[in-house]
């Protein structure tokens, strides 16, 4: 087992346990020529705006895999509010801010889960090595079940099968 990660470009010999969006979704279905004009992205990467007026900035959405201990992550943009986007921007690599929350929504849609952009959330800064997580707010939507009551490995190497290259 093992895969090609899409990111690196590097052979892993482990399981994939993550996949991760490229962009939002808004910024995503632009051409290259309207980014070049619309998109602000931070030189990191985990930053970015559309028009002056939607924000984003990267996160991780864990769905636990009980019986591995482990997580399924999905790399995901979670959209703020100007103020919480500028807020986030100035504590990104602050360690006193671990733990602080904001309000926000996926900015990713998530395919083996039908439409999830717009699913509300929050979004928390963890240490300063990791994306922020974010957690889905109640509904019934099967993202949220799966974040609530986990999956099964098999669940996992499902989810994660489209992400790989062998």
């Amino acid at each position: 087992m093992g895969y090609t990660c899409t990111i690196c470009g590097r052979f892993h010999d482990e399981e994939m346990r993550d996949a991760r969006a490229g962009l939002p979704e808004a910024i995503f279905a632009l051409s290259d020529e309207e980014r070049r004009r619309r998109v602000v992205l931070s030189p990191g990467g985990d930053f970015a705006t559309l028009d002056g007026e939607q924000h984003f900035v990267r996160a991780l959405l864990e769905v636990p895999i009980p019986s591995e201990e482990d997580c399924f992550g999905w790399g995901v943009w979670i959209g703020l509010t100007a103020a919480d986007h500028a807020d986030v921007a100035k504590r990104w690599l602050d360690r006193e801010s671990v733990g602080r929350s904001y309000a926000g929504w996926l900015a990713t849609d998530l395919p083996p889960y039908g439409s999830t952009l717009g699913l509300f959330g929050t979004l928390t800064l963890r240490a300063v090595d990791k994306l922020p997580g974010f957690e889905l707010r109640d509904s019934e939507h099967p993202l949220l079940i799966e974040q609530r009551a986990g999956i099964s490995l098999d669940r996992a190497r499902e989810l994660a099968e489209p992400y790989q290259r062998a």
